[in-house]
């Protein structure tokens, strides 16, 4: 029985897997779109560079708040207080 349990929810998964990867009518086929390769979801987050050294003057904040980079560019946020934090 176990087994059984299991070679059926192999079946749904490569099912689901062939639906999601054709295109039905108008609505393209989702899971290309989930895939990191060139052509999924991903790709635009490629050409995101966050802003190297400067200074930008937002009107809601309350006090001076620092962001830096690390080397894989992950920010680090430094602000005084709570609201600029999450600002």
């Amino acid at each position: 029985m176990r087994y059984w349990r299991g070679g059926v929810l192999t079946a749904l998964g490569i099912i689901l897997t062939v639906i999601l990867s054709i295109p039905l009518g108008p609505v393209p086929a989702i899971l290309p779109l989930l895939n990191p390769a060139p052509q999924g979801i991903w790709s635009g987050a490629k050409g995101a560079v966050p802003q190297g050294a400067g200074t930008l003057n937002l009107s809601g904040l309350i006090a001076p708040v620092r962001v830096s980079y690390s080397t894989g560019g992950v920010p680090h946020i430094f602000a005084q207080n709570n609201h600029d934090l999450f600002f």
